[in-house]
């Protein structure tokens, strides 16, 4: 016998393809299993027991077996490294490879590493279930002693979104062969009351959302843009650059008229993404159809999600459309020492929001932390001007985001426009539990209960256009 093998049994009843056995150099003494591979994968499958009683170890070796020959019926060939730590890693590195992007990819990284590594990291995959989950909450998770990195208590949805990725990556190490059974864990959601002990340790209160603000302080943000305020002391170049990014800001948010969200969906669209469509219902009239096909909603191709996600504005939207794209090719003739826009493209390939250098878009963090950097200011201004400027109004403009932005044209739909929560969800591409409780996709005729902004579009308020705007457009969108 080699001087591997301590000891070695065979599994009665398996026409000796099963043996059990403890490796002779082990101090922890545990058996392992050991069985002959019936697949393309020749040789065998061996892992650790994890136990010191031969008779639990004979039960253990039955159940690998049948695992084994479970996962071999089904084509999935078992991998001999099934533990959660090294599959991980490979699953975050495939997401990046098969599309998803690397921001979200970074997020979910986060979770693994100071969540899931610490707890289930030496775990092999086939044995975490809806009890070890369980356990991992109350003894881990939910345990500050023990989670050396919990800031504050987490939400249900906090936990939720975790859950939801975990359950991802357990589905995908079935596909790989890490894991033979599919994964059986109940929505944390939903079975809050049963799977967290003490419910304390988590924070119950109603989330409210602190970039939710009012209309007051987007039309405030807006009337700030517009402005054309500068300090004597500034220098032409600065002043140039500091106009150049207040129009462009200005104009990033009036994309208000497509309830859509900020970031992803609206930076990474090009003027080819835009379509001009004549209104069939109101003379003159026309709206804009965007088609996205970037952010969080939207999937790549093969996953079973859309690849696209599109949005309709209202009858408003294209007066601020036509006026960026004068600008984007002719430069600023109102402010002409203070133009940086002139000369940028507008072809199908071109950004709608272009960086400086043309060749990438504007960028999401640095729209927000120019957000950031305007709160004191846009605060100052509104003192000066607004009489009825008050303690909540300025809470709400330090709290004011590009996402702001979403969240008010929803509101004003619902409060405003009178029209459904399941209209609305349809035309913000959201599910309605996020307004209410169900979720439409579009219909085929947007026009008249999702393009404008009145329920009952008509003459007297539906906005008309002249025909130098609606050449601009149709120059652009329709090439």
């Amino acid at each position: 016998m080699s001087t591997y093998y301590g000891e070695v049994e065979y599994v009665p009843g398996t026409n000796m393809e099963v043996a059990i056995f403890k490796i002779a150099s082990s101090k922890k003494g545990y058996w392992y299993v050991r069985v002959i591979r019936n697949s393309s994968v020749q040789g065998y499958y061996r892992k650790s027991l994890r136990t010191l009683s031969r008779d639990m170890a004979m039960r253990k070796a039955l159940e690998c077996w049948m695992d084994l020959r479970r996962a071999e019926q089904a084509g999935v060939n078992k991998k001999v490294r099934s533990k959660f730590g090294a599959a991980s890693k490979e699953w975050l590195e495939a997401r990046v490879t098969n599309g998803y992007s690397v921001a979200a990819t970074r997020t979910i990284e986060y979770q693994f590493k100071n969540h899931f590594i610490p707890y289930f990291g030496s775990i092999q995959l086939d044995a975490i279930d809806e009890r070890l989950y369980v356990d991992y909450l109350n003894t881990y998770r939910l345990d500050p002693k023990k989670y050396k990195g919990m800031r504050k208590k987490p939400t249900i949805r906090s936990l939720d979104t975790e859950q939801s990725n975990l359950k991802s990556f357990l589905k995908w190490c079935v596909v790989r062969g890490y894991r033979t059974k599919p994964v059986s864990i109940r929505s944390v959601m939903k079975s809050q009351l049963e799977f967290i002990y003490d419910h304390r340790k988590v924070n119950g209160d109603s989330h409210q959302r602190r970039d939710v603000v009012s209309t007051e302080v987007y039309n405030t943000y807006r009337r700030y843009l517009r402005s054309n305020r500068v300090r004597e002391d500034e220098r032409e170049e600065t002043i140039n650059a500091f106009f150049a990014r207040r129009r462009m800001h200005f104009y990033f948010v009036t994309m208000y008229n497509f309830v859509s969200r900020a970031g992803a969906e609206v930076l990474n669209l090009r003027f080819k993404d835009l379509e001009v469509v004549q209104s069939s219902i109101q003379e003159r009239s026309m709206y804009i159809r965007m088609t996205t096909k970037h952010g969080k909603k939207v999937r790549r191709p093969g996953y079973g999600k859309n690849d696209s996600l599109i949005y309709h504005s209202d009858y408003n939207y294209p007066g601020h459309l036509s006026k960026w794209i004068a600008l984007l090719k002719n430069g600023d003739e109102k402010w002409l020492n203070h133009d940086k826009w002139k000369g940028f493209g507008t072809g199908p390939e071109d950004y709608i929001f272009p960086s400086w250098s043309k060749a990438q878009p504007m960028n999401a963090q640095a729209t927000t932390r120019y957000m950031k950097m305007l709160r004191p200011k846009v605060c100052a201004w509104s003192r000066e001007r607004n009489k009825n400027h008050s303690d909540r109004l300025e809470d709400e403009i330090d709290a004011f985001t590009p996402y702001s932005v979403r969240h008010i044209a929803i509101r004003n739909l619902i409060g405003e426009s009178n029209q459904t929560f399941s209209t609305v969800a349809e035309r913000a591409n959201t599910s309605v539990s996020m307004i209410e409780d169900f979720y439409y996709k579009y219909g085929l005729k947007p026009e008249g209960r999702l393009v404008s902004k009145h329920p009952s579009p008509a003459p007297a308020n539906t906005r008309y256009y002249e025909d130098d705007v609606i050449n601009i457009l149709k120059e652009t969108l329709q090439k």
